[in-house]
């Protein structure tokens, strides 16, 4: 049995388009987006632009069980 990430955009039009944020999330945000464009540009083709928020460090998903691992030992 394999497992694979799927993508697919919301078609929920129950969910408000705006949500407030306070303008220091605003802030991390924005300066997150740029340092990822900068990233995207340093590596040209071998970025995979699945256009995510929290990618990789070359663009595509991060793997769940990879993320909960890191959490567990920033626990530690």
């Amino acid at each position: 049995l394999e497992r694979r990430l799927t993508f697919q955009r919301s078609e929920n039009k129950t969910i408000p388009a705006h949500n407030s944020l306070p303008a220091s999330t605003i802030k991390e945000l924005k300066a997150h987006r740029k340092a990822q464009l900068e990233t995207k540009i340093k590596l040209g083709a071998d970025w995979n632009d699945y256009d995510l928020v929290f990618p990789s460090e070359i663009g595509k998903s991060l793997n769940p069980a990879n993320i909960t691992r890191a959490f567990k030992k920033a626990l530690e």
